[in-house]
């Protein structure tokens, strides 16, 4: 047994998989999630230090961008 050889055996019907490892869409979306969800828990905090005026305006801003997907 060489640092090559597997732990466990395939049965003899079995190939393996030439692909080991991640792909590139999996660390892209855990990085798109990651970026999304930190952005999510950092709005009510913006929020309470905006103050009301500040925050009807970004919500407002927020809304306009989302329904004219600019």
């Amino acid at each position: 047994m060489d640092e090559e050889s597997p732990l466990l055996l395939l049965p003899p019907n079995e190939k393996a998989d030439d692909e080991d490892g991640a792909s590139f869409v999996g660390p892209v979306f855990n990085l798109s999630t990651t970026i999304v969800g930190a952005g999510i828990m950092a709005l009510p905090d913006a929020m309470k230090v905006l103050g009301l005026g500040l925050d009807l305006v970004e919500l407002t801003s927020l809304m306009y961008n989302v329904a004219n997907k600019v």
